[in-house]
């Protein structure tokens, strides 16, 4: 084949090509979009719409208008808008069908409660399009709404979902989110209480810590917090612009949280005041500090805000994996139990030598890995003689591969079946129960399974 003719049946077969893509499949495609709008009540396309404005009963009641992509509340008062919901809102009118058609020329509308619909829906698209879409009574069976768009003579039946999203107000539609900030971000967490304590939280690495007490943190009680604050709503609103912060509490907070990242940027604040009332579980007023008006929160929010500083800490004594341990070294009635994990096998190394019951072995291993403190007793007043840790009542020390020894010190009853204890790596006084500590009350025959060498360490190396 000649390539000039080569070359002209290529061009024919794109041309098909092209004319069956422009006529074939996006023209198959618009005439589905022309079709779908031709049963629409409302034919217009929601991208396209730029302002909403919702009539109830005559009464101007909410304007949501679209501004940089996003939707804005501009009336009755200016604020952001909760844009799920204004979508919502919005292709409810915009997605309802002709269900049945009632009359197709101008009739009474009175017998339809379109004379004085209860909702008006007042749509602006491309800037300068307008229709108004009438909302009246239900339909004798109650399943559907008699819906009449305005300058047409239709009056027809759909669902009754327009009347429930035209009967929304500005408390359904605006953004309710007690703080914006994005989750991820927060590295750092102060807050500060009017009984004077201030707790700062540090994420490091995938762990939260506070600062003073240093102390280990429970990853779910931070996770708690800044759920309740990033999902948690605004119960009501008392103010959009409160000229008077001290009639809610909120010129001296009771709780002041700030959030930051990169440690050193707030990314949000939120001031909690008095309590709206005097329940048993009350609403606080409160106030994001970027924003101008004052609202309440639930009970939950500021409860966990207001939680004493062990309820924040992790109780697990040790952040070991049992495995991990090579040595353990127990310190009970006057006599020092040394346990070492020599070629994988459990030895006894003092008072005496010998091969240690494995089973015996990886209990206390798996005790020190999984053991936790029952109540707090001080961070502030940790003098170890006040709690009988000077001359301690047992005293367990464990080594981790390539480790100095860490353990803890247990001295005094606490009564309550409790004994007051100590970690050797902090100076915070701690409760633990007596029964936790069964296990570690050994003897040399109750380790051993093989025979006890009289002599010491010293002597067997000999």
């Amino acid at each position: 084949m000649k390539p000039k003719t080569t070359l002209i049946l290529l061009a024919v077969m794109a041309g098909i090509g092209l004319f069956y893509w422009f006529w074939g499949v996006r023209g198959e495609a618009e005439r589905e979009r022309q079709e779908d709008l031709a049963n629409r009540i409302v034919p217009v396309d929601a991208d396209s719409v730029t302002e909403v404005t919702i009539v109830q009963n005559g009464d101007s009641v909410l304007t949501y208008k679209r501004q940089n992509d996003q939707w804005q509340i501009i009336h009755p008062v200016i604020t952001e808008a909760d844009q799920d919901k204004v979508e919502s809102n919005l292709n409810a009118y915009l997605d309802a069908e002709k269900k049945r058609t009632i009359a197709s020329e101008l009739t009474d509308l009175k017998p339809y409660g379109l004379d004085r619909p209860q909702v008006s829906v007042h749509i602006t698209y491309n800037d300068t399009g307008k229709t108004v879409l009438y909302v009246g009574d239900q339909n004798p069976t109650q399943s559907g709404v008699f819906v009449k768009r305005e300058k047409s003579p239709g009056i027809y039946t759909t669902a009754k979902k327009v009347l429930t999203e035209g009967q929304k107000d500005l408390f359904d539609l605006r953004d309710r989110s007690i703080l914006h900030f994005a989750r991820n971000d927060v590295n750092k967490i102060i807050l500060t209480r009017n009984d004077g304590t201030k707790l700062e939280f540090k994420k490091l690495g995938g762990d939260w810590r506070l600062s003073d007490p240093h102390i280990r943190i429970r990853n779910s009680q931070i996770s708690s917090i800044l759920s309740n604050l990033s999902s948690g709503t605004a119960q009501e609103y008392h103010a959009e612009r409160a000229a008077n912060l001290e009639q809610y509490g909120i010129a001296e907070p009771s709780v002041l949280v700030s959030l930051f990242k990169d440690d050193t940027i707030r990314v949000a604040t939120l001031a909690v005041g008095n309590s709206v009332d005097d329940s048993d579980s009350p609403e606080y007023y409160a106030k994001d500090l970027k924003r101008p008006m004052v609202f309440s929160v639930k009970n939950n929010v500021v409860s966990n805000l207001r939680k004493p500083v062990f309820d924040f800490q992790e109780k697990s004594l040790f952040d070991i994996n049992r495995n991990q341990v090579s040595d353990i070294s127990i310190t009970w009635q006057d006599t020092t139990y040394q346990l070492s994990k020599i070629d994988t096998v459990w030895q006894l190394t003092s008072p005496s030598r010998a091969t240690v019951n494995e089973d015996k072995a990886a209990t206390l291993a798996r005790k020190l890995s999984t053991m936790r403190m029952d109540e707090l007793g001080s961070y502030n007043n940790t003098s170890p003689g006040r709690y009988g840790l000077d001359l301690p009542w047992m005293e367990i020390r464990f080594k981790i591969a390539g480790s100095d020894f860490d353990g803890l010190l247990i001295g005094d009853s606490a009564g309550d079946g409790m004994r007051y204890m100590k970690l050797v790596s902090s100076p915070y006084i701690y409760k633990i129960k007596t029964s936790k500590l069964e296990d570690f009350q050994v003897s040399t025959g109750g380790l051993i399974v093989i025979n006890t060498q009289k002599a010491t360490l010293g002597a067997s190396q000999e």
